[in-house]
C-alpha cells in the first residue's frame, strides 16, 4: 500500500466504535489514548502507526483486510493504471516520451499550486 487515506481510515473506525456503542473515550481508553486523539483519528487529522492501526481493528472486531480493503482495492486500481500507463509510454518514440514526462512534471506542480 502506496499511502493510507487516514479520511477513510478513521470514517471506517468511526462507524465501527458506534456499531459497538462505544464512546470516544471508551475507545481512547482501551488503545491508550486520549478521547481526543480517537476524535482527530476519526476525522483523518492523526494518523496513527501500523501498530496501533491494528490495535484499534482488534478492539472494534474488524479485520485488517475489512478495515483496510477499499484502500487495497484503490490501490491495486492504481498499479493497473501505472502499469498501463507504462505500457503506452514505452511504444512512443523518445520525442513524445519526453512530453508525456513534461506533462506529467506539469501537472503535478499544478497540483502543488492549489
Amino acid at each position: 500500500m502506496d499511502t493510507i487515506d487516514y479520511g477513510l481510515l478513521g470514517k471506517r473506525i468511526r462507524d465501527a466504535r458506534k456499531k459497538m456503542g462505544l464512546t470516544q473515550a471508551e475507545l481512547g481508553d482501551r488503545v491508550g489514548v486520549s478521547d481526543s486523539h480517537i476524535s482527530h483519528i476519526e476525522n483523518g487529522i492523526a494518523k496513527p502507526s501500523l501498530k496501533r492501526i491494528l490495535l484499534i481493528f482488534s478492539i472494534l472486531n474488524i479485520s485488517p483486510e475489512e478495515g483496510l480493503s477499499e484502500q487495497i482495492e484503490n490501490d491495486k486500481a492504481s498499479l493497473t493504471y501505472s502499469n498501463e500507463l507504462a505500457r503506452r509510454i514505452h511504444g512512443l518514440s523518445i520525442r513524445d516520451q519526453h512530453t508525456v514526462f513534461h506533462l506529467i512534471e506539469s501537472l503535478e506542480k499544478s497540483k502543488t499550486d492549489e
